[in-house]
């Protein structure tokens, strides 16, 4: 257990407290920061530029537009599309950190599997539901 109190940005951001005291505290801290980094230049033009900072200069507008195609482009059908699911493909999809979160985002879990963000997302919806070892069973034509 954490010697932080609640309602304080250290909890929520190293103790992953998601209270509302602990959020507030954590909302304000971020924005605390950016009200620092206006008016001042980014050393540095990119994605997390354009993201973090709101830069919006050519080279960080391009810069994002190339992620996110990237990102788009990964997520799009894997290769594994129409093989059935194995159950260390389901628990690798459902394994969590914590009771809110899982280990792995869908894109990461998408990538190393061959298989679609869609369809990731779409395991770990009826995952809540049904118990993984339903899930793996074979699809009906």
């Amino acid at each position: 257990m954490s010697n932080r109190a609640h309602g304080t940005a250290g909890r929520y951001t190293e103790d992953d407290c998601r209270c509302d005291e602990c959020t507030d505290a954590n909302t304000e801290r971020v924005y605390a920061s950016k009200q620092k980094r206006a008016g001042r230049v980014p050393a540095v033009h990119n994605a997390s530029t354009y993201r973090n900072w709101g830069c919006d200069c050519d080279k960080c507008i391009q810069a994002n537009r190339d992620l996110l195609a990237r990102q788009q482009a990964a997520a799009g059908r894997g290769v594994n599309s129409r093989k059935e699911w194995t159950d260390k493909e389901l628990e690798l999809v459902l394994r969590r950190k914590d009771s809110r979160r899982y280990e792995h985002t869908a894109l990461e879990v998408a990538l190393k599997l061959g298989r679609s963000v869609a369809a990731v997302n779409a395991k770990r919806s009826r995952g809540r539901v049904i118990k993984p070892a339903t899930l793996a069973a074979p699809r009906r034509n």
